[in-house]
């Protein structure tokens, strides 16, 4: 049996998600996988021309809780990362090298954002913002709407 790392990417039935781009050119990408359910491809990719499409290391567990789908990705800064995924209801924090930093648990989070000091703030279907950290992650804001898969910055210094 191939590990999660020996499985190719472009698989016809593992589709592209959601795509985000660092400052310094490094790509990350988020996949869902719509084939047999116990098969278990790659989910997350980053891209640099120096090194080209490599994978993110997934232990076998945080893998499969990911329920086959990646609903959001974002760079954090040149060396630092972040996925989603709604139907396992988790944050994924990673490294350059596609080495997982940090990873947590909330129900149907998906929307990602950076906030202020290289951290992140993520949305979920029940109208929570969540504060993550390398450390912790936890409510800041609860809202009467849900959210779904993606944030932006609207405020007034921001480059959107």
């Amino acid at each position: 049996m191939r590990t999660v790392a020996e499985r190719p990417l472009a698989e016809h039935q593992n589709s592209l998600r959601h795509i985000a781009v660092a400052p310094d050119g490094t790509i990350v990408c988020g996949f869902q996988w719509q084939g047999d359910p116990f098969d278990a491809p790659p989910l997350l990719s980053l891209y640099d021309a120096s090194s080209g499409l490599r994978t993110v290391s997934l232990d076998d567990d945080l893998h499969r809780g990911l329920n086959a789908y990646i609903g959001s990705v974002c760079a954090l800064g040149p060396n630092s990362f972040a996925a989603s995924s709604p139907r396992g209801g988790r944050v994924i924090m990673f490294d350059a090298s596609g080495r997982v930093t940090a990873h947590y648990r909330a129900l149907d989070v998906c929307g990602l954002m950076p906030s202020s000091g290289g951290d992140l703030l993520a949305s979920d279907g029940n109208g929570r913002v969540h504060a993550v950290t390398k450390t912790d992650l936890h409510a800041v804001a609860h809202h009467a709407a849900a959210f779904d898969n993606h944030m932006i910055d609207v405020s007034p210094n921001s480059p959107v």
